[in-house]
This record gives C-alpha cells, sequence and structure tokens, in this order.
C-alpha cells in the first residue's frame, strides 16, 4: 500500500511539474515583443575623425559603421554649430541589416573669415529616437583659436 501511494505521488509531483513548465513557456511566449527592446549598438570604423583644414579650403572624409540590429529610416546628422561647416551624404538610409556596413562622407567646407577650431558629433536617429553610437569629430584649423 505504501509503494502504491508513493507511486501516484511520484506521478503526480511529475505531472504538476510538466503544467508549470508548460505555463511558464506559454506565458513568456505571450509576452514577447512586450518588453523594453535594447538598442543597436553601432560601431565605427574609427572612433574618431579628425580632419585639419586651413581657412577656404574644403576636405573631404570617410567612415564607416554597421549595426547589431536592423535599422529602417535612420537620419545622419551634425548638431550644432560643427553643422554649419560639416556636413554628411548620405543624409538618411532607407535600411540598413544587422551587420551590413555603410559609408558616409563628411564633406569639411572652412569658411574664409572666422576660421575656428571646433568639434561635435555626427548623430545617428531612427524616427524620434538618437541611437547611441555617436561618431566624435573634430576640425582642426592651424594657427585659429581652438574652439573659438
Amino acid at each position: 500500500m505504501v509503494r502504491v501511494r508513493r507511486s501516484w505521488m511520484a506521478l503526480l509531483l511529475v505531472f504538476a511539474c510538466l503544467i508549470l513548465v508548460a505555463g511558464a513557456g506559454t506565458a513568456q511566449a505571450q509576452g514577447k515583443g512586450k518588453g523594453p527592446k535594447k538598442n543597436p549598438k553601432i560601431t565605427w570604423s574609427t572612433a574618431r575623425v579628425t580632419q585639419t583644414v586651413n581657412p577656404g579650403q574644403t576636405a573631404t572624409v570617410s567612415a564607416s559603421f554597421s549595426s547589431s540590429a536592423d535599422l529602417q529610416n535612420i537620419t545622419l546628422s551634425i548638431p550644432g554649430d560643427l553643422g554649419t561647416i560639416v556636413s554628411v551624404a548620405p543624409a538618411s538610409i532607407a535600411s540598413l541589416k544587422a551587420g551590413e556596413v555603410a559609408t558616409v562622407t563628411l564633406t569639411v567646407t572652412m569658411p574664409s573669415s572666422g576660421a575656428h577650431s571646433q568639434g561635435g558629433v555626427l548623430k545617428i536617429t531612427q524616427g524620434k529616437k538618437s541611437l547611441p553610437g555617436s561618431l566624435k569629430i573634430k576640425i582642426s584649423v592651424p594657427g585659429a583659436d581652438p574652439d573659438k
């Protein structure tokens, strides 16, 4: 009698464990996609772009980046005062697959008067959300006051 009771208890315990595991799997599947999404990691070919230009000179520099996740409708921009002398092309990318490399060209156009060294970043946004991993930019003008 004791053996039969133990067998039934063991069988009941196994059955209860199966129900718990199945229930947890169902709850996890239903909750997929509802949690916070992780930001994609942007990786640049270089940590910083440094360019020296003389007053009145134009220079171009290329940089490449990739993302750890697929991206859609991204915008590349250079905010602040640096954006008045540095432009980025392309300024937008319709889609970029995870691991795919995108190359951008930075064009620096230093004015003849009022030229000065300055720094900033190239920022990537998707919709209204800024993505982490901005590219640092430093523009130097020989003989000019730094960051006037």
